[in-house]
């Protein structure tokens, strides 16, 4: 599915798939009062084509750098789950946390969750675990995708 981009043979990124007509995007920040770790960063949510799944992005730091998130064996500190009320729906910890310990990413992370459809991410929560204890929360909010804000002619 995910194929370099024509004129450059020795591009290590993929190319990423065609974005939905969605006008918005899932953007996560963390709330201050639910941050006990002061984790900073933020998580960005954009639909593709296909409407049923989205890429997910993680940029994340703590008080110690990068170097915070993972354990000497690499494996992430925290876990990150998606919450509509009080029922876990999804799994995050993969796609944020690999995307912020990694810097780079070259295959961007796909998950099955919506931001226009019917079973929109938008005013969910995610909660951040560290051990099995909650230690941050971050709502999800609409934003107008970037794409559309720095090009006018995105359709």
């Amino acid at each position: 599915r995910w194929q370099p981009k024509a004129n450059d043979k020795n591009n290590p990124f993929p190319a990423l798939p065609p974005l939905s007509n969605c006008k918005i995007s899932g953007n996560a920040r963390f709330i201050p009062q639910y941050n006990i770790d002061n984790l900073f960063g933020i998580i960005s949510f954009t639909e593709v084509l296909d409407g049923n799944e989205s890429i997910v992005d993680g940029a994340f730091s703590t008080p110690l750098g990068v170097v915070g998130i993972k354990t000497m064996s690499g494996k992430p500190v925290y876990t990150a789950e998606l919450f509509f009320k009080d029922e876990k729906v999804y799994d995050l910890t993969g796609p944020i946390f690999n995307n912020a310990m990694e810097l780079v990413t070259p295959i961007p992370y796909l998950v099955p969750l919506t931001i226009c459809g019917n079973n929109s991410i938008i005013g969910k929560t995610i909660i951040i675990k560290r051990g099995g204890k909650e230690i941050a929360r971050a709502d999800i909010s609409a934003l107008k995708s970037f794409e559309r804000l720095v090009d006018p002619n995105y359709t």
